[in-house]
């Protein structure tokens, strides 16, 4: 196939929820052409389930993972810990506490994964919003770079409904299109599967040190 019309495959399923820990050099392109370095093993390996709590219509379940930080052939410690509450109302609220285990100084990158698709990647009824942000291009197919963002929207005109994500504290958000590709009359082309966004954190820390981050998901109606 011709480069321009090579899939953007990565180096695992395009799910929801995803936690990754990068290199701290890793840029939106490294990540969308998977060519980027893995430091963690939180991606692709179980959590414990940790306890279930029932609360006001609400339910809240912990995962944790004893993982590592893997960079120069040496590993440091790393503790997480993810809890999911779940409510009608509420959507998903989820939180993550990071510890640092023995080691040196751990300097990378957090970084959540959510695929998500409003089934148009071109469609002038469905695009991203940031509030107090402009964005160049809003669609859902386009790509970009976004700093301090506290909150993103995806509205779908049609169906009269917003995909609100919050994210505390603020992270950069990267976006870009999940895309296949599909041999037609006209040859290939390129196909709108869905867009994939990642809250990215940079994380500087030493031994024993914890730090806390938020990424809450609902869907509200226009």
């Amino acid at each position: 196939l011709d480069r321009e019309l090579q899939v953007r495959g990565g180096r695992h399923d395009r799910r929801a929820f995803q936690d990754h820990f990068l290199h701290p050099e890793t840029t939106l392109a490294d990540f969308a052409s998977a060519r980027y370095r893995e430091e963690g093993d939180f991606i692709d390996k179980p959590y414990r389930f940790a306890g279930q709590k029932s609360a006001q219509k609400k339910v809240t379940l912990t995962l944790e993972r004893e993982g590592c930080l893997e960079r120069n052939n040496e590993k440091i410690p790393l503790f997480l810990e993810k809890r999911y509450t779940i409510g009608a109302d509420a959507g998903i609220q989820t939180e993550y506490f990071i510890r640092c285990g023995d080691g040196p100084t751990a300097e990378t990158i957090f970084a959540v994964e959510l695929n998500l698709t409003l089934l148009a990647g071109d469609a002038r009824d469905q695009y991203y919003e940031v509030p107090g942000k402009t964005l160049d291009d809003r669609r859902m197919n386009s790509e970009g770079v976004l700093n301090l963002v506290s909150s993103v929207r995806l509205v779908d005109e049609w169906t009269r409904m917003v995909i609100v994500i919050d994210l505390e504290p603020e992270a950069d958000l990267w976006r870009f299109p999940i895309e296949t590709v599909s041999q037609s009359e006209a040859g290939f082309e390129r196909m709108y599967q869905g867009s994939c966004l990642l809250a990215v954190w940079p994380l500087k820390m030493n031994a024993g040190d914890r730090r806390e981050r938020r990424l809450n998901l609902r869907v509200e109606s226009l």
